[in-house]
């Protein structure tokens, strides 16, 4: 792509008057009556900074964590190109639904709707593979395919692969425990045809009225989907306009059990492929073999020491190490960043503050910080006041803190 000169950024002209980025009510009636959206940005924050972006011709963003795809569906009425990307099967299918147009959903809810779901396994988990290979018409695991989300002819198949992994988890919900980022792994059981039923019926009810709500696409409206490791280099250096992303936070969520009875489906029921995923995503709650030791700021080595030094049991054990593990990551996916965009891109990155039992966690400042360290410069800041943090999720999380200030943050980054 040439190296065209941008239309002049307006001096605090981005973030200036942007929405809260929690989620809204309307969210949650939309794709969120679907899939859960508990760490996804708004569709009203992310439209309004697309636009932005668009007034200053910054037309090919990518959000390397495409999460639910809420990017992808806030740009849909806008002249942009948006790659989404996720290491997520399920989320990066989600991004595609999002974003497809409204005849290739509805073809997918005529194939969904057509299945004959067959009990003779008893395995519930084998019913809804079977089903799969019926819509996709290919015995290999879906995610061995997904690369080709983006040709015409793949769409539709995926579309359909997605219904049913939204399927089956409206089957699950007896699996989610007290923590509600968590699912438990179903073992075999069985289902009968009328629950299975009830659940396509139920979804797909759902799934007409959110598709009927999506604005028409813009002429100039393009998505473009991945599905992998953020820090895969795949991607071409200077590729990208401008970021607009949330990257995990440093709170042990384990994004790919949340959604599991989706991605099972996805990966063939692997195991040890469900294992690599967990453990190569940032913020990973999984132990993995190798310490690393990048060079961090010395903000971002103080808090790593303080929680190693922390009087509750493992700190220095076992908890300090996932700190370790999501610093040393992001130090590398803000490296990815400033090689991704053009010579006077743009990072828009929202992100919250976590906790270590009492210990505050000021996450955007220490990745400003680490920003700084690699390249960027800041330009502007923008704080909201949240009631409800991710790191209060848990009973023992909330007893051992009870009042925590929580704020979270966008700010944007130039590229020097």
């Amino acid at each position: 792509m040439s190296e065209l000169p941008f239309k002049e950024l307006e001096s605090l002209s981005l973030l200036r008057d942007l929405p809260n980025p929690k989620p809204q009510p309307s969210d949650k009636r939309g794709y969120g009556e679907l899939a859960s959206l508990y760490t996804a940005f708004s569709l009203d924050f992310a439209g309004s900074l697309l636009s932005k972006l668009a007034a200053h011709e910054r037309t090919e963003i990518f959000d390397p964590f495409g999460g639910m795809g809420t990017v992808g569906e806030a740009g849909r009425s806008l002249p942009l190109q948006v790659t989404l990307n996720d290491i997520s099967p399920f989320a990066s299918l989600s991004g595609l639904f999002r974003t497809s147009q409204r005849d290739a959903l509805l073809r997918a809810f005529d194939s969904v709707k057509a299945i004959e779901f067959d009990e003779s396994s008893g395995n519930e988990r084998e019913i809804f593979l079977t089903a799969i290979r019926e819509v996709s018409a290919s015995e290999e695991p879906v995610i061995s395919w997904m690369g080709s989300a983006n040709d015409e002819g793949c769409q539709a198949e995926l579309l359909a692969v997605h219904l049913l992994c939204l399927i089956r988890i409206e089957t699950h919900r007896s699996y989610r425990g007290s923590n509600p980022t968590w699912t438990k792994k179903a073992r075999g059981e069985e289902i009968s045809l009328a629950h299975l039923d009830d659940a396509r019926s139920l979804v797909l009810g759902k799934a007409a009225s959110y598709v009927a709500s999506l604005p028409e696409t813009h002429l100039d409206f393009k998505a473009n989907h991945s599905c992998g490791d953020v820090s895969d280099p795949r991607l071409v250096d200077g590729q990208f306009d401008a970021i607009l992303t949330s990257p995990p936070y440093p709170n042990r969520t384990d994004y790919i059990r949340h959604y599991l009875p989706g991605t099972e489906l996805l990966i063939g029921g692997d195991e040890a492929a469900e294992r690599r995923l967990r453990e190569d995503q940032i913020g990973t709650p999984l132990i993995r073999k190798e310490i690393p030791n990048p060079q961090l700021p010395e903000s971002v080595v103080e808090i790593i020491g303080k929680i190693g030094a922390h009087e509750s049991y493992a700190s220095a054990s076992y908890y300090v190490k996932g700190y370790q593990f999501y610093f040393a990551d992001m130090d590398q996916t803000l490296r990815n960043f400033h090689s991704w965009l053009r010579n006077d891109g743009v990072a828009a990155i929202v992100v919250q503050d976590a906790y270590y039992k009492e210990l505050r966690i000021p996450v955007p400042d220490l990745l400003i910080d680490m920003a700084a360290a690699v390249g960027f410069k800041l330009e502007e800041r923008l704080d909201f006041k949240v009631k409800q943090a991710l790191s209060n999720l848990s009973a023992g999380a909330r007893r051992s803190a009870p009042k925590k200030h929580v704020q979270e943050t966008c700010f944007l980054l130039k590229k020097a």
